[in-house]
């Protein structure tokens, strides 16, 4: 895909991404009317200290980083199969309908290969319409909610 004569490259996040990723993720929380808390120094705990919790993937075009996508590992260990839970997918919105966020997702979708995975999850909230629309478009079916979900907080 091509935007103009810049073409979109989606490629592993870096350290030095993170402080445009942060922003991002202030960004989607806003969207969702949330706040996020989060920060580079989180952020660099998550994606690249000693015992990583997540994979991190962006979109950029001519140097510009104009989404991200993050990846949780998952098991079904009753099956034996490993997945991955595309648990964040931004696209800055003068990109949006461009490809990018299919782009990041087909980026999630070989990350997820590369680790061994089965499956990729996605969650989408209930009124984002056009976020299930995309994820029906490549190819994500809907899963029933089988089980009441609990938590419980440890901090």
């Amino acid at each position: 895909m091509t935007q103009g004569a810049n073409p979109l490259h989606i490629r592993d996040g870096k350290r030095e991404d993170l402080p445009h990723v942060a922003n991002m993720v202030r960004a989607l929380a806003e969207h969702h009317g949330d706040r996020a808390k989060t920060n580079v120094s989180v952020l660099t705990r998550d994606f690249f200290g000693p015992n990583p919790w997540g994979h991190l993937l962006v979109a950029e075009i001519a140097a510009e980083l104009v989404g991200y996508a993050a990846l949780c590992p998952v098991l079904r260990l009753q099956d034996g199969v490993r997945g991955m839970e595309l648990h964040h997918l931004f696209v800055h919105s003068p990109f949006r309908g461009r490809g990018v966020g299919k782009a990041l997702i087909n980026g999630a979708e070989k990350t997820a290969f590369a680790f061994n995975c089965a499956y990729l999850n996605v969650g989408a909230h209930p009124e984002n319409e056009d976020a299930q629309r995309t994820y029906k478009a490549v190819g994500f079916l809907v899963r029933a909610g089988s089980t009441v979900r609990f938590r419980k907080s440890l901090l």
